[in-house]
């Protein structure tokens, strides 16, 4: 195997990793919509207003509790939703690329070419310079997978501490 075929293969595994990282996120959404209907179901015989003040102590308290783990449990899901959508499931740009450098095997570099000029550039590179790209690229697409790799991470942290949230809830709700 020379240089191009092990720096192309190191892409399309990286990009396999990515997509199976997106595979991941995605499970989250999907664990995210179970513990909204497990959420549902245990909210919907309660009753968030009543007459308070003829209420003990222990049910104010319960009541007051139960309310807030709803709500800590409602932004929670919010936020987790929009963090794994927009900021590990959403495409992610290269950061890393000199301004004047421009990327043959970079998808928004070949964008701003034009496709007479894009031929051109392309036919002149010499190995050297196929394999100057394509580590480039590899570079690239190895710092989208490690920033997604630690987002993904944050993530479970959230739906972990979402689904402890839900299970107070739970509880509390059956308290009442």
């Amino acid at each position: 195997m020379d240089n191009k075929q092990f720096t192309l293969e190191s892409f399309k595994n990286i990009q396999q990793l990515i997509v199976f990282l997106h595979n991941k996120a995605n499970a989250v959404i999907v664990v995210d919509g179970f513990a909204i209907t497990v959420f549902l179901s245990f909210s919907k015989d309660l009753i968030f207003i009543s007459n308070y003040a003829n209420l003990t102590l222990w049910h104010q308290t319960v009541s007051f509790l139960t309310f807030v783990s709803a709500l800590t449990f409602i932004g929670l899901i919010i936020y987790q939703l929009h963090f794994v959508i927009f900021r590990i499931i959403s495409p992610s740009l290269a950061k890393n690329y000199d301004r004047d450098h421009i990327a043959l095997f970079y998808f928004e570099h070949i964008a701003g070419l034009e496709k007479k000029d894009f031929h051109k550039r392309t036919e002149n590179l010499t190995d050297e310079a196929i394999l100057d790209q394509l580590t480039g690229q590899v570079f690239e697409v190895a710092k989208i997978l490690t920033t997604k790799t630690k987002r993904l991470r944050i993530a479970l942290h959230l739906l972990f501490s979402s689904l402890i949230v839900l299970a107070v809830f739970a509880f509390l709700s059956r308290l009442l």
